[in-house]
């Protein structure tokens, strides 16, 4: 049959990317993109489950909505672009600049000796500066989320969690994203605390972007 044929059968039209996002695959793809870009590990935050019970839910769900209702919204509340952009590179500037501050005091307090891991009293801070910027990143930039945003202790984050799902599925993304990257270079996270020390120190050890 000639190629010309074969296309012909097919008369459906290729939809644009504009299509694609307006699909809930295409918002789930695009928030899915957006999480694995950001600097950000999942963190605990508290949810409500059954009959009003506290519960633990991964900060990447809320996220992953957030970022979907917004490009539902079509508007960015009274944000303009540029504010938007002002915003978000701030905190994420803010967060670079604290927790490389705070790896800079681990070395000092350890001789420089990079090679011994950060205490759990210097993960436990990290992690309370993750979640002050995580709110701050949300809350300024994505109107449809509440202020009322509730981090849970990093104890009640066990093995088989979606916290921790959601860790080891980010960071192999990542992995996969970076050029040369293979399976065998994907770090082993056996407990949170492991992998807020793997993002703090691997945050903390990127070049500063010029001012």
């Amino acid at each position: 049959m000639p190629v010309k044929s074969l296309l012909n059968m097919d008369s459906t039209p290729t939809p644009s990317i504009e299509q694609h996002l307006n699909t809930q695959h295409g918002l789930h793809a695009f928030a899915s993109m957006v999480i694995t870009n950001l600097p950000f590990p999942p963190l605990p935050i508290m949810v409500r489950i059954g009959d009003g019970e506290e519960g633990v839910g991964s900060s990447f769900d809320l996220f992953n909505q957030a970022v979907i209702a917004m490009s539902m919204a079509g508007d960015h509340a009274s944000l303009s672009k540029d504010d938007l952009i002002a915003n978000k590179t701030a905190t994420l500037t803010t967060l670079h600049t604290h927790i490389a501050s705070h790896y800079s005091k681990h070395l000092m307090d350890n001789n420089c000796k990079s090679k011994k891991a950060p205490s759990k009293v210097w993960v436990a801070e990290a992690y309370r500066i993750y979640c002050n910027a995580f709110r701050d990143y949300l809350v300024k930039n994505y109107a449809v989320t509440s202020q009322d945003l509730r981090f849970m202790p990093i104890e009640s984050v066990d093995a088989d969690s979606v916290v921790m799902q959601h860790a080891k599925s980010h960071v192999k993304g990542s992995f996969m994203l970076a050029l040369g990257a293979s399976e065998e270079d994907i770090p082993t996270l056996h407990t949170y605390t492991d992998v807020i020390r793997y993002y703090a120190v691997d945050l903390a050890t990127l070049p500063c972007a010029d001012q």
